[in-house]
Order: C-alpha cells, then sequence, then structure tokens
C-alpha cells in the first residue's frame, strides 16, 4: 500500500505539472489568437489608408499577402490549440480519476470504522451476556453449597438416629434419591452454564484481538492516509502559487498592454487634434477665399454695369445725333 501510494503521489505530481504547462500554453495561444485577429482585422483595413487609386492597388496585394500568412498562422495555432485542449482534458480526468481514488480511501476508513464500531457494540454485549452467565453461575454455586450442606446435616441425622424401621429406611432412601436428582440437576446447569461463560469469554478474547488489530489497521491508515493529506497539500499549494503567479503575470502584461493602446490612443486624439485644428484653418482661409471672391465678383459686376450702362447711354446719345443729322438731310 505505501508502494502504491508513492507511485501514486509520483503520478499525480506529473500530472499537476504537466497540466499547469498545458494551461499555461493554452493561455498563451489564446493571446496568439486574439493578436492574429487583430492582426487580420488591420490587414484587411490596410487598403482604406491608401491615398490614390494606384497607391491602393499596391496596398490591396500587400493585403491580400498578409491576410493568407496569417490565415495559415491562424490556421495552425487552432489545430495546437485543439490539441493542447484535448491533452488538457485527459489530465483532467486523470486528476478526476485521483480524486475517486482519494474518495475510494475515503469510504475504506469509513467502513473500517464501521466495522471497528461495529466489534465495539458486540463487545460491549459480550461483556453484558458474560456478567448475566457469571451471576448465574455463582447463584448455582451457592445453591449448590446450600444443598451439599443440607444433606451433610441429614446424614449425620441419620448416623445418629440408625435404622429404626424398615418403612423409615425406605422413605429417608426416597428422600435420598430427590435430593441427589435436585442436586445432579443443579450441578448440570452449573456445568453448562460453565461452559456457556468459557465459550462466551473465549469469544470476547478472539473480537478483542480482532478490535485491536482494527485499531493498528487504522492507524496505519491514518498514517498512510495523514502522508497523502501532507503530499496532496504541498501540490495543491505548488499548484496554486503558479496559476497566481500566472495570473498576475496575465494582469500585468494586461496592464502593460492597456497603458500602451490608452498612449497611443492619447497620441492618436493628439494627432486628430492637430488636424482638425488645420482643416478648420483650410476651412476658415477657404471660407474667406470665397468672401473675397464674392466680393470681388460683386464688384466686378457692378462696375461692368456702370460701363455698360455708360456705352448704352453713349450709344444711344450717337443714335440721337445720328438721326437729327438725317432730320437735317432731309429738310
Amino acid at each position: 500500500m505505501w508502494d502504491l501510494q508513492a507511485q501514486t503521489q509520483v503520478v499525480r505530481a506529473r500530472f499537476l505539472v504537466e497540466r499547469a504547462a498545458r494551461e499555461e500554453s493554452v493561455f498563451q495561444m489564446r493571446d496568439r489568437l486574439k493578436e492574429l485577429q487583430q492582426q487580420l482585422e488591420d490587414a484587411y483595413a490596410l487598403p482604406l489608408q491608401a491615398t490614390h487609386p494606384l497607391k491602393r492597388i499596391e496596398l490591396e496585394d500587400q493585403s491580400k499577402k498578409l491576410v493568407e500568412s496569417l490565415k495559415k498562422q491562424e490556421a495552425e495555432l487552432q489545430t495546437r490549440y485543439a490539441k493542447e485542449e484535448e491533452a488538457k482534458t485527459l489530465l483532467v480526468s486523470l486528476e478526476l480519476r485521483s480524486c475517486d481514488y482519494a474518495d475510494a480511501k475515503l469510504k475504506e476508513e469509513t467502513k473500517l470504522f464501521a466495522e471497528k464500531q461495529a466489534l465495539w457494540d458486540l463487545n460491549f454485549t459480550l461483556v453484558d451476556e458474560l456478567q448475566s452467565c457469571r451471576q448465574t453461575i455463582e447463584r448455582l454455586y451457592l445453591l449448590m453449597q446450600k444443598e451439599k450442606g443440607i444433606d451433610n446435616k441429614q446424614e449425620e441425622d441419620n448416623m445418629e438416629e440408625g435404622q429404626d424401621s424398615r418403612e423409615d429406611g425406605q422413605g429417608t432412601a426416597e428422600g435420598d434419591d430427590a435430593d441427589e436428582d435436585a442436586e445432579l440437576s443443579s450441578r448440570e446447569l452449573y456445568e453448562e452454564n460453565a461452559r456457556v461463560f468459557e465459550a462466551k469469554l473465549e469469544y470476547l478474547q478472539q473480537v478483542r484481538r480482532f478490535l485491536l488489530m482494527c485499531y493498528d489497521r487504522e492507524d496505519r491508515w491514518r498514517a498512510l492516509a495523514a502522508s497523502t493529506l501532507i503530499k496532496d497539500t504541498t501540490s495543491d499549494e505548488w499548484m496554486t502559487s503558479i496559476q497566481l503567479s500566472r495570473q498576475e503575470d496575465t494582469l500585468a502584461l494586461l496592464q502593460t498592454q492597456h497603458e500602451e493602446q490608452q498612449q497611443a490612443l492619447q497620441h492618436q486624439i493628439k494627432l486628430l487634434t492637430k488636424v482638425k485644428a488645420a482643416l478648420q484653418v483650410q476651412i476658415d482661409e477657404v471660407n474667406m477665399k470665397m468672401h473675397r471672391l464674392q466680393s470681388d465678383y460683386q464688384a466686378a459686376s457692378e462696375s461692368v454695369r456702370l460701363q455698360t450702362q455708360e456705352v448704352i447711354t453713349a450709344l444711344r446719345s450717337e443714335i440721337e445725333e445720328h438721326k437729327a443729322v438725317l432730320r437735317k438731310e432731309k429738310l
């Protein structure tokens, strides 16, 4: 049993190490998958950065090659992830088998306790029966001693008085036979109870020997269980410390990534603010230029209107003068 326990501890420790390694690998692959998915999204959005059609065509080719490479890496990583999950499931099933073994040990300990308790109950029952049997034997012994004293007294009386008549002798003989029958009956009961007492006493001794053996077996079992508990507790503490360290590393990595993303977003916000300010300046300049052009257009239109009006007035004057000349010529 000790050899089996030692082998079980070695195997369980190996399972714990392998499961911790598998879990660490699974978490790393999950992070890598998230990174690949983010890179795929960036690769799909790469053509949107183009500023003119030729640049867009170039970025689309680059995006297609990058997407193919990333999808290939993602497929390989998914395959590895499935294998790691399968191995982790197997290790968890083995851990469950170890838990079943611990449960079986607990049931065995419960069974040992039940057997010991049953032996204790049997021991108390036998002690009570022996006490009762001993009291019966003592009463029978006292009865036999009393009857024996009466018989001795009768014999002494008979020897002193003698045999007076034949009838008196026959009556005394009959009385003696009755006393002998009573004495034999008491003796037989005494011997029968003595045999029962000896048998029960031997049975009680066997029960107590077996009870001591149960105590010895329970002590050895508890020593084994204590060793198991110490090793299991040490293994669980080691496993807990490994998981705590991994969680702390993961949180630190996430915190670092969050700070980096926050800094990048703040930088982008600053750049967008600068771009917005530059665009606002450009918009203001365009608006001013439009107002200036509109004013120039309006001024030019007014000048053209005045010039046209002057030309029309001049033409009308010339026409009137020409008409006057024609009238004079007709006259």
